[in-house]
């Protein structure tokens, strides 16, 4: 309410407001910490297979093709792996870009 000039303004809480935003933190941060250790966490068998596929992408010559896109190599990878999602199709050509971009400065 506006008087004089001056807002005024009242603020109710219930009682088991704070108790229930207390939950919904701890929640939240279990998540958080569950999403790093699954990131980190990566079987042995999954990091071969990507470091299978990126040698894989790395080898076709179309993905060193003269102009080409990130977005070129990103379909080149989604043809070439119909069954992976986008973001490991993403993953496989950032550190396939990487491994052909070390291996042409050594």
């Amino acid at each position: 309410m506006m008087f004089e000039g001056v807002l005024h303004v009242i603020v109710e809480e219930e009682a088991w407001m704070e108790e229930f935003e207390d939950a919904v933190m701890a929640v939240a941060e279990a998540m958080k910490e569950d999403g790093q250790e699954q990131s980190v966490n990566r079987s042995a068998e999954e990091k071969k297979a990507l470091r299978d596929r990126v040698e894989t992408l790395v080898s076709d010559p179309r993905f060193g093709a003269p102009k080409i896109s990130r977005a070129k190599r990103t379909h080149l990878a989604s043809v070439l792996f119909p069954d992976l999602d986008d973001r490991t199709i993403y993953l496989i050509v950032e550190e396939a870009e990487n491994t052909a971009w070390l291996a042409a400065i050594s």
